[in-house]
């Protein structure tokens, strides 16, 4: 009785809310594994994307150039969805500045800036006017190709790269970038003595190694491991170099993967260890099961106190010459056998107590 009183009472402050179409906007947009619906709007929406990046790509073959109303026909739809998308993430912003520092959503403008911008465009008129509005058809093509980035938002791999890649930028990436830049001018300069001495004996251009700038090319595509071959060293000394920043290449890259690596599995772990707080905290009472918890600690220590308690006295007693007189023979082993089954009480508690609150504990 008291129980269901305490659980009524409990049901009666804590009564749960409706929620609002805003915030049902909000978790049809944001969580797609909420309803069927949300995740075949994301389907659709991924959908869209490739379908209008290969139709950007299709068109630049010259026998499409002429123009496809099945292309027109799919522009209009692709640029529909994206911008009710856009205005509902607009809607359930927390605030206008908010959704405009989201690189995201900043995506998701340029996304469907194009077919309004080609409507805005002149009609037929002078020649330049003509090669004006080709150019921007063009840069135009350009931004549709740039909707790949919308795959980002509906995919957990591309966010988790994004997102791992934007907090690493000022740790491993610098690190890795500083060192390619010191290598590439350290590497550049000794091709640049190597080789120009080397011509000017041989009295030849220094074709690639003609100034330190012009041999970065050839040592950034060495130590990428690129190497496209447009540019050779000549030289005995400058091959060995060429070998040595090929081999040098090879452990930079593997360093790079190596901190990127560690720096996604830290991501991973931070993820998971955030995904078992919020089914911790969405656990109904989860104040209560942090009382079961500790109340399920504080029974095991006691229990601990009282069995040493227990063994102490019992040490003591048989010490005692007067008090052994007294002692059953058997109070040492009713001893081991309360310990034993105390220990097996206090590990039955523990476990009742991790399996209601949901703790892997």
């Amino acid at each position: 009785m008291n129980g269901t009183a305490a659980e009524e009472r409990n049901g009666h402050e804590h009564p749960e809310r409706p929620m609002s179409f805003r915030e049902k906007v909000a978790l049809f947009i944001e969580q797609p594994h909420s309803s069927p619906a949300a995740a075949a709007f994301q389907a659709f929406v991924v959908l869209l994307i490739i379908a209008s990046s290969s139709t950007v790509i299709i068109k630049t073959m010259p026998a499409f150039q002429d123009g496809n109303p099945v292309f027109t026909m799919l522009e209009i739809v692709v640029t529909l969805v994206f911008t009710l998308e856009l205005t509902l993430r607009f809607m359930v912003s927390e605030s206008a500045c908010s959704f405009f520092m989201n690189g995201l959503n900043i995506v998701d403008i340029i996304a469907v800036l194009p077919s309004f911008v080609e409507v805005l465009l002149p009609g037929s008129g002078d020649s330049a006017s003509a090669i004006m509005s080709l150019r921007v058809l063009r840069l135009m093509w350009l931004i549709r190709i740039l909707r790949l980035a919308k795959v980002a938002r509906h995919s957990r791999m591309l966010s988790a790269c994004v997102m791992v890649l934007s907090q690493v930028m000022f740790s491993s990436v610098l690190v890795i970038l500083t060192l390619l830049t010191f290598l590439m001018v350290v590497s550049a300069s000794l091709m640049y003595l190597i080789e120009s001495d080397h011509c000017e004996d041989l009295g030849v251009p220094c074709e690639g190694f003609a100034s330190i700038p012009a041999s970065f090319w050839f040592s950034i595509s060495t130590l990428t491991t690129v190497g496209y071959g447009d540019v050779i060293p000549l030289s005995t000394g400058g091959k060995l170099m060429a070998s040595f920043l090929s081999v040098l290449g090879v452990l930079v890259i593997a360093l790079a993967g190596a901190l990127l690596s560690f720096d996604f599995e830290d991501h991973s772990q931070e993820q998971q260890s955030m995904g078992t707080h919020r089914q911790t905290s969405s656990i109904p009472g989860s104040s209560e099961s942090d009382e079961l918890q500790d109340l399920a600690r504080d029974f095991r220590n006691a229990w601990e106190n009282l069995a040493t308690a227990l063994g102490t006295a019992a040490m003591r007693a048989r010490t005692d010459v007067q008090a052994s007189k007294t002692l059953r023979p058997t109070s040492m082993p009713m001893l081991r056998l309360l310990e034993e089954r105390g220990r097996s009480l206090c590990m039955e508690t523990q476990g009742y107590a991790n399996f209601l609150t949901g703790s892997p504990d």
